[in-house]
């Protein structure tokens, strides 16, 4: 069987510049006599010599690097995504021609695109089998961080509007198509068929596990403060307003919480919230980039997670829950993921219940770490990589 994997991003297992880690998954447990040829965009030149690592652990027969456009081809397919209303990802990524007839002459049983940015290159593979992956429905995205985000001004949201008449017209043409949409959001699969009028063609799968480090001390077994981490960056849409609230919050309770815990923020955009918290007395950690981010979350005990807006699955929560991490998230946080939010995690409706939930973690240890047990049991069961990923190419196999 031969299999021709197209990627926008590198593969790589702790999602290095990418929206997710998800290929690296499936790869890994891609059919077992499968040959497979992966052509990919590369990343910053910084972070090579981790994807080549990475790539290195999978058992594929052949790598090449697509080249992006010079500078005037590249405002070229700019323009050209810009006047059929494309996204400009469509643009960032555009079909090579060369490598499209490489891929033909191989002829390929399957041929696998991610994300749905490559929709170019759809209509110049001579492929039958031709699975696209989202992984969320960027059209349901973008309504909700209309509906969910934080503004500062009309034109932010007009450009948002646009961005969302985009991601319908980008989908719409997808279902046009004869591929597979593969996304890991049951709300995205739903908001997909709303948008083609027809219910096949897409498929739902749960996001597989991230490699963890299980964590080495628990709650109630740690000696010192408990160490909370917080990552994924702060000056995202994603977060809204969630983060700012909380830090106020952990502010004005820094008497009966910066004694007993630290806090550790992992990358970019937490430098106005770091200052404050200190002032206050928080023991703080920071750090813009980790070797191996597996090997972090094993020395924490509790991650908080505020989502304000979400689609798809959070690789992050995923990643601390199977950890044995104690999650604090919104209900955004825990979509898709096979938890019980109240059994198996902690939820919080409005940021301010953070830190109510911060106080009572201190009286109640026992309780929460038995919470932290069980999420991590449910996500390393229910998410666990061989059987997700099986479950996909299985999917992928079926005939149309």
């Amino acid at each position: 069987m031969k299999i021709c994997v197209i990627s926008a991003f590198p593969p790589s297992k702790d999602n290095i510049n990418a929206p997710t880690a998800l290929p690296y998954q499936i790869l890994k447990y891609a059919p077992g006599q499968a040959q497979i040829n992966l052509y990919y965009y590369p990343g910053p030149a910084e972070f090579q010599k981790i994807v080549d690592n990475d790539l290195n652990q999978l058992k594929l027969d052949n790598i090449v690097k697509i080249p992006f456009p010079n500078f005037f081809m590249r405002y070229f397919f700019y323009v050209r995504a810009k006047l059929r209303n494309y996204p400009r990802g469509v643009g960032r990524f555009p079909e090579n021609k060369t490598l499209i007839h490489d891929i033909n002459r191989l002829n390929p049983d399957i041929v696998w695109l991610y994300p749905h940015w490559l929709i170019d290159w759809i209509p110049l593979l001579k492929c039958q089998n031709i699975v696209v992956t989202g992984p969320d429905s960027a059209s349901l995205h973008s309504e909700r961080v209309i509906r969910y985000g934080r503004w500062d001004s009309c034109i932010s949201i007009f450009f948002e509007f646009l961005q969302y008449k985009r991601n319908i017209t980008l989908e719409k043409s997808l279902g046009l198509s004869s591929v597979k949409v593969h996304f890991v959001g049951r709300e995205d699969l739903k908001k997909y068929f709303s948008l083609i009028k027809k219910k096949t063609g897409g498929f739902f799968i749960l996001h597989p596990l991230h490699g963890y480090c299980p964590i080495k001390e628990t709650i109630n077994s740690k000696s010192g403060k408990i160490r909370i981490i917080i990552s994924g960056g702060g000056k995202t849409v994603y977060v809204g307003d969630h983060l700012s609230r909380l830090i106020n919050n952990l502010i004005d309770l820094h008497e009966k919480l910066s004694p007993y815990y630290e806090f550790c923020f992992i990358g970019d955009g937490y430098d106005n919230y770091i200052p404050p918290l200190k002032y206050v007395g928080y023991s703080i950690i920071q750090k813009k980039r980790v070797e191996n981010y597996s090997e972090e979350l094993s020395n924490a005990q509790i991650q908080i997670f505020p989502i304000a807006v979400g689609t798809g699955t959070k690789g992050k929560v995923l990643h601390a829950l199977s950890t044995g991490l104690l999650g604090i998230g919104s209900t955004f946080s825990y979509e898709n993921i096979e938890v019980i939010p109240g059994e198996d995690c902690v939820i919080y409706h409005e940021p301010e219940d953070i830190v109510q939930s911060l106080e009572d973690i201190l009286v109640n240890k026992s309780l929460y770490e038995k919470i932290a047990e069980q999420g991590a049991i449910k996500t390393r069961t229910n998410h666990a990589s061989e059987k997700v990923c099986h479950m996909f190419w299985e999917e992928v196999l079926k005939k149309q």
